[in-house]
């Protein structure tokens, strides 16, 4: 059987199985093109994985109408259907679908076919496992994930807009915005974090594990996201947990637009980190950041003055 579906024999799949030989068998096989550290060199799969990894549609409808089970899983508990939108087979995941695959099967990754599909950035897909009753609004998994936190990781504008159109009723929805938007500002994804700040994210919950949105923008350097986040009230004395504020993270980075940002947003020149001796001029000269430290001495001129 392994060599008719290796071949793409569907006539010979059917004589096999019209013999007797069970669809639910399970196989080892070497992948030749896969990565031996996530799949190892001999691992189990199914008859119906295998000819949806190599997308043979007739195959994989032969396989379904002999009793093969699309809710068997592979070693890392992968489902057909998993496997099906990671390659991007249409006519395979169309039929596994059609045959019952489970919509919310979770992988070794803990994500269901949905969430694959967010990550993978199939649009299509993720509009269709919808449309078919695939859950948006499920809680976040172990690895703090939803669909829609994946695709404003992937910083994918449109799969991020169908997510949110189709709304979310779950009892962690405030978290999961949060997580989005502090994936998003840290990857830079200017689009995403406008949409999720015009679908009300905050931008200041409190979340001990997750980094502040505003520190994550500052982090990468996304000025324009940190201007987005000032603009909707993003605390800038907020505390990440080496006790600096967003303008004494920005000085050591040397990130002198953000500096200036900060500044001009109102920033506290003069506030002391929390091991009570740095400030953000201290830093700047402690890192060497030369052209930082004559912005910070230039505001603190200012300041003396008005």
């Amino acid at each position: 059987l392994s060599q008719a579906i290796c071949a793409n024999d569907a006539a010979r799949v059917e004589q096999l199985l019209r013999l007797g030989v069970s669809p639910f068998d399970t196989w080892y096989i070497v992948y030749h093109q896969a990565d031996p550290e996530v799949y190892g060199e001999d691992d189990t799969t199914s008859p119906l994985i295998e000819a949806t990894l190599r997308g043979f549609a007739e195959v994989v409808k032969t396989l379904l109408l002999h009793g093969a089970s699309p809710s068997h899983t592979d070693v890392i508990n992968n489902t057909a259907l998993h496997w099906a939108i990671a390659t991007c087979h249409w006519n395979c995941l169309m039929l596994l679908l059609n045959h019952g695959s489970p919509l919310e099967a979770a992988n070794y990754r803990l994500r269901t076919p949905l969430m694959q599909a967010a990550f993978y950035g199939h649009e299509r897909v993720v509009q269709h496992l919808i449309d078919r009753g695939a859950k948006v609004d499920r809680p976040l998994n172990g690895n703090k994930e939803s669909a829609l936190t994946i695709s404003c990781e992937m910083g994918d504008v449109d799969i991020t807009k169908i997510l949110l159109n189709v709304g979310n009723r779950s009892h962690d929805q405030g978290r999961q915005l949060y997580i989005a938007l502090s994936r998003a500002a840290f990857l830079g994804h200017i689009e995403v974090v406008q949409l999720l700040l015009a679908q009300g994210a905050e931008v200041n919950r409190c979340e001990d594990d997750i980094e502040a949105p505003i520190f994550a923008a500052v982090s990468r350097g996304h000025s324009g996201i940190l201007k987005l986040l000032i603009a909707h009230h993003g605390n800038i004395e907020e505390r990440n947990k080496m006790g600096y504020t967003p303008l004494m993270l920005a000085t050591q980075l040397g990130a002198e637009a953000m500096v200036t940002e900060l500044i001009d947003a109102g920033a506290n020149i003069d506030a002391v980190a929390n091991n009570g001796r740095e400030t953000a001029l201290l830093i700047a000269r402690t890192h060497g950041q030369w052209d930082v430290e004559k912005v910070i001495l230039a505001a603190l001129a200012r300041s003396r003055h008005s």
